[in-house]
C-alpha cells in the first residue's frame, strides 16, 4: 500500500485515487480507484447481491454512527480503536437475522434491537465500568446515580482521583426502516437530554433528565429505542480547580 509523507497530506479522492488515514498508521495512505469496477458495481446485474448487501451494510454502518455519537462528552481512551466499525458488525449480524427482503432488513422492534444496540455499545469500553463501583438507575424524569461504599473509595485511591462527575445522556433513537417509496431506508437519528453530577467516594444523588420525544414519522418507517448512557470521569482536585483524569474515564450502556 502507497504512502504518503511530509507535512501536508491529503484526504479524499483525487482522479484516480484515494487517500485517507488508518488508525495505527501515522501517514496517509493512497490507493488507485477501479473507475470501471465501481460503475459494474453500481448496475451490473452480476453484482445484484453485493448491492443488496451492501444497503444493509450502510444502514448498520449509519446506527453505529448514531450511536458512536450518545458517549458524551467522548474521550479518546474511552473507547477501543476502530470503535464504530466493531458496533457496525454486531448491529449488521442482528440485521442478518431478520426476515424480509434481502437490502431491506433492519433492526427489529423491541428488546432485540434494543440489545443489539446495547452489545454495541458496551462491545466498545476500554475501561471496565463494574469496577467503578458506581450503580446508575434511570427513572422515569430523573436518573439516581450511587456510590458503593467499598468499591468505590477504593478505585478512587487506585486512580489517585477525588471524586467522578457522571454526566447522563437519556437518548431516544430512531432507527429508521426500508421504504420503497423512498428506495432506501428512513433516515436514522436520535435526540437527547443531559445532567450532570458530582459524587464522591460515599454518596448517592439524583438529576432530572427527562426523555425527549422524537418527531412523529409515518407508521411502520422507523424503530424507536430509548437508552441511557452515563459517562463516568473521576476527577483530581489540584488548587480547588477540579481536572479530568481522561485516561481514567468510563460509561455504562443502560
Amino acid at each position: 500500500m502507497a504512502k504518503q509523507s511530509g507535512l501536508h497530506q491529503i484526504r479524499g479522492k483525487v482522479g484516480e485515487h484515494s487517500y485517507y488515514k488508518q488508525t495505527g498508521v501515522d501517514s496517509g495512505l493512497i490507493r488507485s480507484i477501479n473507475q470501471g469496477m465501481s460503475n459494474r458495481v453500481k448496475t451490473a446485474a452480476e453484482y445484484a447481491n453485493t448491492r443488496l448487501n451492501n444497503a444493509e451494510f450502510g444502514h448498520a454502518c449509519k446506527i453505529a454512527g448514531v450511536l458512536g455519537k450518545t458517549i458524551m462528552p467522548k474521550y479518546r481512551p474511552m473507547v477501543l480503536p476502530f470503535s464504530q466499525s466493531k458496533m457496525a458488525k454486531i448491529i449488521l449480524d442482528t440485521i442478518k437475522l431478520q426476515t424480509g427482503n434481502w437490502g431491506e432488513r433492519s433492526l427489529p422492534s423491541g428488546d432485540t434491537g434494543k440489545a443489539a444496540l446495547l452489545n454495541a455499545l458496551r462491545s466498545v469500553v476500554k475501561n471496565d465500568p463494574s469496577g467503578y463501583g458506581v450503580s446508575v438507575t434511570p427513572d422515569t424524569s430523573e436518573v439516581i446515580v450511587s456510590t458503593d461504599s467499598e468499591v468505590c473509595p477504593a478505585k478512587l485511591t487506585e486512580l489517585g482521583a477525588d471524586g467522578y462527575v457522571v454526566n447522563i445522556v437519556r437518548n431516544n433513537i430512531q432507527v429508521g426502516n426500508y421504504v420503497a417509496a423512498l428506495r432506501g431506508y428512513q433516515y436514522t437519528y436520535r435526540v437527547w437530554n443531559q445532567g450532570e453530577l458530582t459524587i464522591t467516594d460515599d454518596d448517592s444523588q439524583s438529576t432530572p433528565v427527562i426523555l425527549p420525544q422524537l418527531p412523529p414519522v409515518p407508521s411502520g418507517q422507523a424503530e424507536s429505542f430509548e437508552l441511557v448512557i452515563a459517562v463516568i470521569m473521576p476527577y483530581r482536585t489540584i488548587n480547588s480547580v477540579n481536572h479530568i483524569l481522561q485516561e481514567a474515564c468510563t460509561f455504562m450502556a443502560l
